[in-house]
């Protein structure tokens, strides 16, 4: 099961807040994934923080088993696209003496963003820290560049590589619950596995990509569970396909806005009741909080509670479209498939029925099958509206969840 030293988060999570306590503003564009080509909202942002049209940026391709190809790709869609002035940062698991080549560490220094792509997030930490956890000397430059205001998007691995927690490295949401959290990813799968600390940008808790959907919520609330470092705080990201947390810190301030199509979930077990069955080994959890935010909906990162809905929405509270929430018997997709995002909208659904306090989902595989029952909260409450993308969403905060299971 899992066992890691807490030598890496300490010295990342060092490392990242240093620049707080001096007042910069530290930013950060943390994409689900499957980021589309046009997207104006997160590419528009990522062009303004970097600088403007023009702006020289680093493009980071070190997850992709074929860099050289992400790297051609990315710098013609930055270039060409959008505008920006793009340069390959030629560090990977091939180019591994270029994390210490001072060129490599001037042409980071000369960069005021840095785009770091998908693959696998291990291979990213493979390449830019040396194998005790510290930063080799492109890392540092590139931590010292965000310090100092650069700005860093990352798109699924590239965006679960930046956390200073442990980087969830596979797994599916069933077999996280029924097995727990493996420190090898050499198995099967589809089990919950870790693979080593991330970079440490981001360091208000866990970060997972392609949420909702591909059903990762299971996965989350197991992974918090199993391996939060001592002292940190119970709380996870879900960042849905093609949206992002857009993250701004500065001092003791930290918040999040969402923007993009989709959505991120907020899991917070820090007041959960975890048990562990003594005679079946049984895992259950009661009592997570969790919110739901859509585009343009902010959260204080420091204290996990959501800020502010999008001034667009309205709350759903006495206009609610249904009687009673639904239910599902595949609440993480297992059958319905990817982007399917049963969860969300059992979930969504409680929040717009006049008449449920709660409501619940079953996984489709049984013996044992698993139950995700949905509370409101005393102060829970729904938000409705449409986003930019023409998309009817609920966002919401206030929903307590309780796992377990049922046979």
């Amino acid at each position: 099961m899992f066992v890691l030293a807490l030598f890496s988060f300490v010295s990342l999570m060092s490392a990242s807040s240093a620049a707080t306590a001096r007042g910069v503003s530290q930013n950060l564009i943390m994409v689900g994934g499957a980021l589309d080509d046009y997207n104006s909202q997160i590419y528009s942002k990522f062009v303004e923080l970097s600088g403007g049209l023009g702006s020289r940026v680093g493009v980071i391709p070190a997850a992709s088993d074929d860099p050289v190809s992400s790297a051609e790709y990315y710098v013609d869609l930055l270039r060409n696209t959008w505008g920006l002035d793009p340069y390959w940062i030629m560090v990977d698991e091939a180019h591994l003496d270029n994390a210490s080549n001072p060129e490599v560490v001037e042409l980071a220094n000369s960069m005021s963003g840095f785009y770091f792509s998908g693959g696998d997030q291990a291979r990213v930490t493979a390449s830019f820290l040396f194998p005790n956890g510290t930063d080799t000397p492109v890392m540092a430059a590139i931590r010292a560049k965000y310090n100092a205001g650069a700005v860093v998007l990352g798109s699924s691995a590239g965006t679960a590589c930046q956390t200073s927690y442990p980087m969830v490295d596979g797994g599916e949401s069933y077999e996280a619950l029924i097995y727990g959290t493996f420190d090898t990813c050499d198995i099967d799968p589809s089990y919950l596995c870790v693979d080593g600390f991330g970079l440490g940008l981001f360091t208000w808790g866990y970060l997972d990509t392609h949420f909702s959907d591909r059903g990762r919520e299971g996965r989350l609330m197991r992974l918090i569970s199993d391996v939060t470092p001592s002292g940190s705080a119970l709380r996870g990201y879900g960042c849905d396909q093609n949206t992002a947390l857009l993250v701004s810190a500065s001092d003791e301030v930290a918040t999040a806005t969402v923007i993009g199509s989709e959505g991120v979930l907020i899991v917070d077990m820090t007041g959960a009741m975890v048990i562990k069955d003594p005679d079946t080994g049984m895992w259950s959890a009661h009592g997570i909080t969790t919110s739901y935010l859509t585009e343009d909906d902010t959260v204080d990162l420091i204290t996990g509670k959501v800020i502010s809905f999008a001034p667009g929405k309205r709350a759903l509270k006495g206009r609610e479209h249904t009687t009673n929430a639904v239910t599902s018997s595949d609440i993480f997709n297992v059958v319905r498939g990817e982007r399917n995002l049963e969860y969300v909208n059992v979930a969504t659904s409680l929040f717009d029925a006049s008449a449920s306090q709660s409501t619940y989902g079953t996984t489709v595989q049984k013996k044992p099958e698993y139950t995700v029952f949905f509370t409101k909260a005393p102060d829970g409450a729904g938000y409705d509206g449409v986003t930019s993308f023409d998309v009817y969403v609920i966002s919401y905060t206030g929903c307590i969840v309780d796992v377990y299971p049922t046979e």
